[in-house]
């Protein structure tokens, strides 16, 4: 089994939360039973060394392990700028590229944020990634935090 590792870089979501608390960023509400009532924001898109640039570059430029057909001419144009060699500065081209790109079409992926909003306030629950699954999200992040904040079964 193939763990993922995902760091989290605490001033980001201090950032990231001080963004919502002035409107500057609003979460988007989650869908479906299990998870209806809590709002969702992505984090770690950027600033990560985790699985979520990873993500990010890897969904941009590559699918079935090979680039993207759509994407030759782009990728054949960084390696005769940079050279073969110079795998450090073709990495970060195509980094650069795809964050730029995916950003631009709000495509950008990072792990979840997730809130519930209660009588004016944000209640900031837990960190999550997609992969967890909505049923595991639920009951091993957020369950327990609606034991210590009973106010927010109300909602």
């Amino acid at each position: 089994m193939v763990k993922k590792v995902e760091f989290y870089n605490a001033s980001e979501l201090c950032e990231l939360i001080e963004l919502i608390e002035q409107g500057k960023v609003d979460g988007k509400p989650f869908k479906g039973d299990i998870l209806g009532g809590f709002f969702k924001t992505h984090h770690g898109s950027y600033s990560s060394y985790g699985y979520s640039i990873v993500r990010n570059i890897h969904e941009y430029w590559f699918k079935n392990k090979k680039i993207r057909s759509t994407l030759l001419s782009d990728y054949q144009e960084i390696v005769n700028k940079y050279g073969e060699q110079n795998i450090s500065a073709i990495m970060s081209t195509m980094h650069t590229k795809a964050m730029h790109v995916k950003a631009t079409t709000g495509e950008l992926k990072g792990e979840w944020l997730i809130y519930r909003r209660f009588s004016n306030r944000n209640y900031y629950l837990c960190l999550a990634t997609h992969d967890e699954g909505d049923e595991v999200i639920r009951k091993m992040k957020l369950d327990p935090c609606l034991v210590e904040f009973p106010e927010l079964n109300e909602t």
